[in-house]
């Protein structure tokens, strides 16, 4: 202070300096002291005037925000993703230096416009994400192909987020980028492996549907024409015989095309319950009464057992129960040579209100190694190669069985001992079914009249359906394909159209759009129902989408042939018995 003073007394110069005055209590303080000379008229100084201003806060201040700035952009410069902040014409005075490892530039090589480096048909979705942030100062990310220096494209995400502008200063964005090119990698590679895991799946569902069509479509003229020549009184009792072991074969084939054709269902997740009121002490007296022949057969008592506080109707699905419990007794009876099958039906009244049925089938067959049993429901599962050449089967039963049980909420548990039987025990929550009766069957009525068109490409199915159709009283007509379907259709009067969906020249789809074409505006709607080996969900639903009214399974069962035929010929109640000797009778199973 005293060498500026007397400095500005020889020159006359004034001065400005920072200096630290030290306060009566001894606390420091900053301070910015200035001063000019005032001189005379011979041009001598002679008063100096100056000012002391306290600047402590602001030089606290000052050093804060130096510091501050020195850790952001140590962070900024350190961190793995880009930083930088645009303006609104594009250009930008600060990138931090992960911008080299991210597109190979320095940040002295930049040019400081950063959309220099976007993609060029990204530029203009960059551009709005910019401004979009400015006006409405809110954040908002964007993934988008940045330019690499060796030219190769780098995917980034972007996180935009304005910054509040300074008096007469434009107002700027802060972008962070980050490198998304494994992650669009990766993400890519997902949809071309979804992609493919959805082509597969088609491939499989169309795979099943054919191979249920050249399976089912013949095995509707087996089973239906040795179930016909069985009613036959025609027929010598020896020659029934034989016919009766082709009926039992090729029942036994659709069982095994039943079990792969159920198990894909289950594995798609294409099974739908149906709960309904059943009787269960019923269900497990003709579940029973199914399996009596085989058991005659191999000389084994078959017992049934009902628990005595059994309710009398539960709310579930019934058909699915009696699919398990028909694989379980199929298994128990195939299984044992001699002694007993039985079947136990009771269950217990849980804390929620509900029955927890339990139905254990117990034989005294050839039993099972706790090894065999650790594999026992896994599909394809059989003890060995023995037990398959000796039992036959498929090793999808039990598979089905457990997953049916289990998409009840119920489970099949299993206990056995070489060669002393087994016993599978099943259990299912139920509702007990408050007043009601069980669900009824769709009730069969005769035809009296009607005319009928069956378009289907396989003549021995033609025949067939035209003898059980003529034996029922009904006019009868065939078509090879669906083009003479759809020029019968337009040369005749049908009452109802029975549509096969594979067939060449045009198939039961095309030809059920072009009849529903034909039909518009003409105010009358011809039933047409698939007749179909396709009975996957999804084949199904196409039949549907195509304008059929229904959906008949091959092989054909005579009930839901003569419901089917009711529901959309006959309104009348009259009931008809689908008794063995009924010349209609067919693939009643």
């Amino acid at each position: 202070m005293l060498a500026a003073i007397a400095h500005s007394a020889e020159t006359g110069d004034g001065y400005k300096m920072r200096l630290r005055l030290i306060r009566a209590d001894g606390e420091e303080r900053a301070v910015l002291t200035q001063a000019r000379a005032e001189r005379d008229d011979a041009g001598v100084v002679k008063v100096l005037y100056g000012v002391f201003q306290d600047i402590t806060d602001q030089q606290a201040q000052i050093a804060r925000a130096q510091r501050d700035e020195a850790r952001y952009r140590l962070l900024a410069e350190n961190v793995g993703d880009v930083i930088t902040r645009v303006r609104p014409d594009g250009t930008s005075k600060y990138i931090s230096p992960a911008i080299e490892s991210l597109l190979g530039w320095t940040t002295e090589e930049m040019n400081g416009r950063p959309m220099d480096y976007v993609h060029p048909d990204d530029r203009e979705m960059v551009t709005r994400a910019v401004l979009g942030t400015i006006h409405t100062k809110e954040p908002c990310r964007l993934d988008h192909r940045a330019l690499h220096r060796d030219g190769s494209i780098v995917w980034v995400e972007c996180t935009f987020r304005a910054l509040a502008a300074e008096a007469g200063k434009p107002s700027e964005v802060v972008v962070v980028i980050r490198d998304m090119t494994d992650r669009k990698i990766l993400a890519d590679e997902l949809v071309t492996a979804r992609d493919r895991a959805e082509a597969a799946a088609a491939a499989k569902s169309e795979f099943l549907a054919n191979m249920s069509h050249e399976l089912r479509t013949p095995l509707t003229s087996v089973i239906g024409f040795s179930n016909l020549l069985k009613a036959s009184e025609a027929l010598p009792e020896a020659e029934k015989g034989y016919v009766a072991r082709i009926a039992t074969a090729s029942e036994a084939l659709l069982s095994v095309i039943n079990d792969v054709l159920d198990y894909s269902k289950l594995e798609a997740g294409m099974i739908e319950l149906e709960p309904q009121r059943f009787n269960p002490a019923a269900l497990a007296h003709e579940t029973v009464q199914m399996m009596e022949a085989q058991c005659l057969a191999k000389g084994l008592a078959l017992h049934v057992d009902l628990a005595p506080d059994l309710p009398d109707r539960l709310m579930g699905d019934q058909a699915r129960l009696r699919q398990v419990l028909l694989n379980l007794l199929g298994n128990a009876v195939k299984f044992t040579s001699q002694g007993s099958v039985s079947l136990s039906v009771g269950g217990a009244l849980e804390a929620n209100g509900a029955w927890r049925l339990t139905a254990e089938v117990t034989d005294t067959g050839i039993g099972m190694s706790p090894q065999t049993q650790a594999h026992l429901f896994e599909r394809f599962s059989q003890a060995d190669r023995s037990t398959t050449r000796l039992y036959g089967g498929t090793g999808l039963g039990l598979a089905i069985s457990r997953r049916l049980a289990r998409a009840m909420d119920g489970d099949i548990v299993v206990t056995s001992q070489p060669g002393l039987g087994s016993t599978f025990k099943v259990t299912v929550p139920l509702h007990i079914a408050e007043g009601g009766s069980e669900a009824e069957g769709p009730r069969l009525s005769v035809m009296p009249e009607g005319r009928v068109l069956i378009a289907d490409d396989a003549p021995a199915n033609r025949e067939l359906i035209s003898v059980i159709l003529v034996g029922m009283g009904l006019e009868v007509a065939t078509a090879s394909d669906g083009a003479e379907a759809v020029h019968a259709v337009q040369s005749e009067v049908y009452d109802l159209v029975l549509m096969d969906m594979q067939m060449p020249v045009m198939d039961g789809l095309t030809a059920t759009r072009e009849i529903r074409r034909i039909e518009q505006g003409g105010g009358r709607r011809l039933p047409i129902i698939a007749l179909s080996a396709n009975v996957q969900p999804d084949q199904i639903q196409l039949c549907r989408d195509a304008g059929m009214d229904d959906h008949l399974a091959k092989p054909l069962q005579l009930p839901a042939l003569v419901a089917t035929l009711s529901k959309y010929l006959d309104k009348s109640n009259a009931p008809i018995a689908a008794d063995a000797t009924a010349p209609g009778r067919f693939a009643t199973h």
